[in-house]
């Protein structure tokens, strides 16, 4: 990929469509709210899922991570960098270089907001038994939709062929939010909005194909 010459603000509705409860755990069975008491997920949460699959996309097309975003991930044998301007230190940053040029907004209920509860014994794994008297619950919530935000200055290639955004777009589908998918929380969609960015709705083919 050229060298960036200029930057273009990019910014992308979220929608995030739920086919199953979803929660963010607060340290307890509680899901956690924001100030009016409404479930939500944090910026941060959204970021790190983000960055996970974008992470995926990106070893599986170059086959490895820089020294960054490898410590970052938390790989055995790599050390702390300040970042090598790759596309994922770009668009997330990396331990002690540069801020990322990309900012996640909380994603909050649309419209009602149903509480869940799922209940559950705590096990005994090395007697594959039941404890007797732990019984627990765990919350989630159901809302017709979480909305927010991604959106950041992001260097525009000498080409044109905006390969990062095609990255960010890729990452953003591929986001599963709200922990426990293995007990059937925070399954769903996410829907992006590019408003004026892609006439079409969606990026151009050249910008997404090399992560697909």
């Amino acid at each position: 990929m050229s060298e960036a010459r200029a930057k273009r603000w990019v910014r992308l509705g979220l929608r995030w469509i739920p086919e199953t409860p979803f929660r963010v755990g607060a340290g307890g069975p509680e899901t956690l709210r924001d100030a009016t008491g409404r479930p939500f997920v944090p910026g941060s949460a959204l970021k790190g899922r983000v960055k996970h699959a974008a992470r995926a996309l990106y070893l599986r097309r170059h086959g490895r991570l820089c020294p960054g975003q490898a410590f970052a991930a938390g790989l055995a044998g790599a050390a702390p960098s300040e970042g090598c301007g790759c596309d994922l230190c770009l668009l997330f940053g990396a331990p002690g270089g540069p801020p990322a040029a990309l900012a996640f907004s909380d994603l909050l209920p649309e419209g009602a907001v149903e509480a869940w509860f799922r209940w559950g014994a705590a096990v005994d794994r090395s007697r594959r038994s039941v404890v007797a008297a732990r019984l627990f619950a765990r919350e989630g919530a159901m809302a017709a939709a979480l909305v927010g935000a991604v959106e950041g200055w992001l260097p525009m290639p000498e080409d044109g062929v905006d390969e990062r955004v095609g990255l960010l777009w890729a990452a953003l589908r591929l986001v599963r939010l709200g922990g426990g998918g293995g007990r059937g929380w925070g399954w769903g969609r996410m829907e992006v909005d590019a408003g004026e960015l892609f006439p079409t709705g969606s990026p151009p083919e050249a910008w997404v194909a090399p992560w697909i």
